[in-house]
């Protein structure tokens, strides 16, 4: 069920009627049991149709059992409210934050709330920082980052000869948060190397950064991918709805992906990652 039902459901148990229009599709599909049951109809009103309640008990049984929660004012994170209201975490629009894992693999300029921040040291230490992005703390940063799609090419960045100064985790694909963040006015001391799956979801998700960071985020292509394709190519990662997603992406014809699709075409198959570690 969506917030949406739930809106409509509770007008219609306050107000008895409401014109057919204030419905989306999607609440009216939701709504269908209560329809076919009898416990609501659909009548003449005026010039247009409207929904009447039949049944007062049996519509407060179905929010109650779809919708064991009224909000209340006190304030709950995003997913833990969705689950009160409407037993799905899923259906919470937002969260109100998103924790940033890094890890330094060289001394980088960094400050939180205008104080250093020293993530080499504690990456040495700790061997991973986690930073929550929740608007009270003011993170800067400064160098050359790579976003590292999955947790063993994070752990073992060092040893995919990167080059960067540091790495982030975005656990295959970046919440929206952290993208505004990176793409925001404390990181503009930033450039970006995407190190995806090459397949067809690594590359649409290089496209999704690539429209928020533009020039200065770039793909990482290792010198001998082409070769890399043929011998460890996966033909799996073509298939499916990724097989969708390769047309969509043959179709925006992106320079910086364009040879690498040839290069997939070729060896009719994706490559993992993993593959670059040394």
């Amino acid at each position: 069920m969506h917030e949406s039902t739930r809106r409509c459901l509770l007008t219609l148990k306050q107000k008895g009627k409401v014109p057919l229009s204030a419905f989306g599709r999607p609440a009216i599909r939701e709504m269908q049991p209560l329809l076919d049951g009898g416990v609501l109809g659909v009548i003449r009103s005026g010039a247009g149709r409207a929904l009447q309640v039949n049944n007062a008990k049996a519509l407060q049984n179905f929010i109650q059992i779809h919708f064991p929660e009224k909000p209340t004012s006190k304030e709950r994170p995003a997913r833990a409210q969705a689950l009160r209201t409407m037993r799905n975490t899923k259906q919470a629009k937002s969260t109100e934050a998103s924790v940033l894992l890094l890890r330094a693999l060289r001394p980088i300029l960094c400050t939180i709330n205008d104080a250093p921040f020293d993530i080499f040291e504690l990456t040495r230490k700790c061997g991973t920082v986690g930073i929550l992005l929740d608007g009270e703390r003011r993170l800067l940063m400064n160098g050359n980052i790579a976003l590292v799609e999955n947790q063993e090419c994070f752990l073992h960045a060092e040893r995919m000869n990167l080059n960067v100064d540091a790495v982030i985790y975005t656990a295959g694909r970046l919440s929206g948060i952290a993208l505004q963040f990176l793409a925001g006015t404390s990181m503009q001391g930033c450039t970006y190397l995407h190190c995806p799956d090459y397949d067809p979801v690594g590359l649409n998700e290089y496209l999704r950064y690539h429209k928020h960071l533009h020039k200065r985020i770039r793909l990482h292509i290792p010198d001998n991918l082409r070769e890399l394709l043929f011998q460890y190519g996966k033909p799996t990662l073509l298939e499916g709805r990724n097989s969708q997603i390769m047309q969509t992406l043959r179709r925006e014809s992106h320079a910086d992906i364009s040879e690498i699709l040839q290069w997939m075409d070729e060896a009719n198959a994706g490559l993992e990652q993993e593959i670059l570690i040394q």
